[in-house]
């Protein structure tokens, strides 16, 4: 996670993470990205559900980067709650990457 919020830097990133029975694995989202939002496409989405569904595999977490070092989560980050209960927020400060989780309700 802390090497694709890097590489994504200064924009935001975005993925899950997955289980399959064995493993637990990073899964990137192609996303649209500035330095304050991050935006998946829907049919990206679709697809990258029906694929995990097809594999037996499942969405464990979210994560998303906010490179700005603003640690909290706002609105439109509310979304991801649909995805898993569990999210990952990593937060650039002072040039290192730091990760807080948040539990949704």
């Amino acid at each position: 996670m802390k090497q694709q919020a890097a590489f994504a830097w200064p924009n935001e990133c975005v993925g899950f993470i997955v289980q399959t029975d064995l493993q637990w694995f990073v899964m990137p989202l192609p996303a649209q990205s500035g330095p304050q939002h991050v935006f998946v496409e829907p049919s990206t989405l679709l697809c990258a559900a029906e694929a995990l569904d097809d594999g037996n595999v499942q969405v464990v977490a979210v994560y998303h980067s906010h490179p700005d070092g603003h640690s909290s989560l706002s609105a439109a980050d509310h979304q991801f709650s649909a995805w898993a209960r569990t999210h990952f927020l990593l937060v650039r400060v002072n040039e290192a990457w730091h990760i807080q989780m948040f539990r949704w309700s």
